[in-house]
């Protein structure tokens, strides 16, 4: 069974649980997503994107603002030593937009952000700096970003790349932050196993997951995100009721709704959970996964910029935005959104379309 599909069956015996939650606690049913609303969202989020694209198909986290007219230059820098990670971020959320099947209006960004990813490929397969702070994270995320735009290229991604990733799981399953390391990491694993799970075979590269999960049975020292471990044990075919971990992360999700937060509160925001909790529940399909979507553009729709050069863009200000800046917050915002559309071409495990 392919993945998509297992994961969609599966989350199915979510959905009493989470419309559960919203009965009990009262809250507000959300008014149905505006489609077209939406979509313009996501659009004139890539177009920002791709505005601020540098001509070699790269982006900055700190220098993005360059792009911009003098007398109208964008807020939001993040640290120089982001570059890679947000340019992967950059490149994820063009391919969920038609942008790998020519047929998106930013195709050919797409095409330059995938050319400059494949070219970060040292002779060792590893993609990016390895010396830098969660370099394998972004190195995982870097060969997930090359599987789903694929078809933008005649040649397959480099298998040397997965082969380099496959080689730096630990003995107990997980992976760390950088090479170097011997303690495996939430982030790493969690982009490492989406990497490998099942793209790994069909490039003829051997890699043992079972240890992962069970490492992830045992809770190693670095704890995943809920919405992330709910989605890996999805993902493996586990249910609520054959696993009390999965049951207990069932009750949390969709419990937390987005909200923007009033003032200078980052620590009460978090993009990236709302991503990955998305991506959990988008799968439910149904009014549990349509409430849901319909509070994230509740949070995401009012606070995008239509102001000049801001125009189509979020600002930082969750708890990673200092790190990744303006191009981090708008590429993993508009894959948020981007889940939330049946249409979307968004490559799950496997390669498999999620959201359909």
């Amino acid at each position: 069974m392919s993945p998509h599909r297992l994961l969609a069956g599966v989350v199915l015996g979510l959905q009493p649980v989470l419309q559960g939650q919203h009965a009990a606690t009262a809250t507000p049913v959300s008014a149905p997503i505006a489609t077209h609303s939406t979509a313009d969202a996501i659009q004139d989020g890539v177009r920002w994107l791709a505005a601020h694209q540098d001509e070699d198909g790269g982006f900055s986290a700190s220098l993005f603002m360059r792009h911009d007219p003098r007398g109208d230059v964008c807020t939001g820098t993040g640290k120089p030593d982001q570059d890679f990670q947000v340019t992967v971020w950059a490149a994820l959320a063009m391919f969920g937009t038609g942008n790998v099947d020519q047929v998106g209006p930013e195709h050919e960004a797409a095409v330059r952000v995938f050319r400059w990813l494949r070219a970060q490929k040292r002779p060792d397969g590893f993609l990016g700096d390895p010396a830098s702070n969660d370099s394998v994270t972004a190195h995982a995320m870097c060969c997930v970003a090359l599987r789903n735009g694929k078809r933008l290229d005649d040649n397959e991604p480099p298998k040397e790349a997965l082969q380099r990733l496959v080689a730096l799981q630990l003995p107990d399953g997980t992976w760390p932050r950088r090479p170097e390391m011997l303690k495996g990491d939430a982030a790493a694993t969690y982009w490492a196993v989406l990497a490998c799970y099942a793209e790994a075979a069909q490039c003829g590269v051997q890699v043992d997951l079972h240890p992962t999960l069970n490492a992830i049975d045992r809770g190693f020292a670095s704890p995943l995100q809920p919405g992330a471990e709910a989605g890996l044990r999805l993902w493996w075919g586990r249910t609520p009721q054959n696993d009390g971990r999965l049951a207990s992360l069932a009750k949390g999700l969709g419990k937390q709704l987005p909200a923007w937060p009033e003032g200078a509160k980052p620590a009460d925001c978090d993009f990236l959970a709302w991503y990955l909790e998305s991506l959990a529940i988008v799968q439910s399909g149904g009014e549990a996964c349509w409430r849901w979507q319909g509070f994230v553009r509740d949070a995401l729709l009012p606070h995008q910029r239509h102001d000049g050069a801001h125009a189509g863009s979020w600002d930082p200000i969750d708890v990673r935005g200092r790190e990744g800046g303006r191009v981090y917050s708008t590429a993993v915002n508009v894959m948020t959104l981007e889940l939330g559309r049946r249409d979307a071409g968004i490559l799950g495990p496997g390669g498999n379309p999620l959201g359909r």
